[in-house]
C-alpha cells in the first residue's frame, strides 16, 4: 500500500510541476515583442484574494472573474482593459491572510519597496525597461508579505485566575473573619497543589 500510495504522489508532482512551467511560457506569450508591456505575478502563499480577479481562461481566449484566487496570480495584459504598458496604472489586490497571520503589503521584486493593498502601481518606462533588463525577462513578481498576529495568551490561566479571585472573596468573607485577600491566597495555594 506504502508503494502505491508513493507512485501516486510521484505522479501528481510531476504534473504539478509540469502544469507551473506550462503557466509561466503562457505569461511570457503575453509580453509584446517590443518589450513595451509587462506581466505582474502576485504570489499570495497562504493567503487569498478578498475580491475577483481577472483570470485568463485559455481555452476561450478571454478573462473570467474568479472568487478568492490563492497561489500564484498572473495579471496578463488585457485584464480589467489594461495593457501594462508605460503609464498603466494596477489596483494591488486586497488579501485575506490566513489564520495566525496579518497582511503587510504587496513586495516588488523590483525595487523592494511594499505596497500597501488597494494601493494603485503605476508603470512607468523606468519599471518596464528594468522589469524586460531583469532574469525575470518581463515580469513583475510581487509577494504578499505576512507577519504574526499576536497570540491571545493561556486562557485556562486567565479563567482560573479569575476563579481564584471571585470565590477566593467570597471564602475569606465567609470563613476567614472577612479577609477576601486571606481568601484569594488560600485559592491559590489550593488551585496551585492541583495544577502543579
Amino acid at each position: 500500500m506504502k508503494k502505491i500510495l508513493s507512485v501516486m504522489l510521484a505522479i501528481m508532482m510531476l504534473f504539478t510541476a509540469l502544469s507551473l512551467s506550462v503557466s509561466a511560457i503562457d505569461a511570457k506569450d503575453h509580453l509584446n515583442a517590443d518589450n513595451s508591456n509587462v506581466v505582474i505575478v502576485f504570489r499570495f502563499y497562504d493567503g487569498k484574494s478578498r475580491d475577483e480577479l481577472p483570470v485568463y481562461d485559455a481555452a476561450n481566449a478571454n478573462f473570467v472573474d474568479t472568487a478568492e484566487v490563492t497561489g500564484v496570480y498572473y495579471l496578463l495584459p488585457g485584464a480589467n482593459g489594461n495593457n501594462l504598458t508605460k503609464g498603466s496604472m494596477v489596483q494591488l489586490p486586497y488579501v485575506t491572510a490566513a489564520e495566525g497571520k496579518n497582511f503587510n503589503g504587496w513586495k516588488c521584486s523590483l525595487d523592494g519597496n511594499t505596497y500597501s493593498a488597494g494601493a494603485w502601481f503605476t508603470l512607468d518606462e523606468e519599471m518596464i525597461h528594468k522589469a524586460h533588463a531583469s532574469t525575470s525577462k518581463g515580469i513583475i513578481y510581487m509577494d504578499a508579505d505576512y507577519y504574526a498576529t499576536e497570540g491571545e495568551g493561556d486562557t485556562l490561566a486567565m479563567v482560573l485566575d479569575v476563579l481564584k479571585k471571585v470565590f477566593g472573596t467570597i471564602l475569606g468573607i465567609l470563613f476567614l473573619d472577612g479577609s477576601s485577600s486571606a481568601g484569594v491566597e488560600l485559592m491559590d495555594k489550593l488551585l496551585g497543589g492541583l495544577l502543579g
